[in-house]
């Protein structure tokens, strides 16, 4: 889903503005990756339900569990 690229990768790390402490680590940014995944896949499919559905609910009553 997000990846940098090699070149991208040696100037984060060369970068005299990142601190060697700012860098992310390849661990750490495959964390984040998979937190993301994994938090934006419902929401992304609530979202395509949303804009390709006719009728299209009103946004109070997608949100509310106690609209009706």
């Amino acid at each position: 889903m997000f990846a940098l690229s090699e070149e991208s990768k040696v100037r984060r790390l060369t970068d005299p503005r990142v601190g060697g402490s700012k860098a992310v680590n390849h661990e750490e940014q495959e964390r984040i990756t998979r937190i993301i995944d994994g938090a934006g896949y419902i929401p992304f499919i609530l979202y395509l339900g949303y804009t390709k559905s006719e009728p299209r609910p009103s946004i109070i009553r997608l949100l509310s569990p106690l609209s009706g």
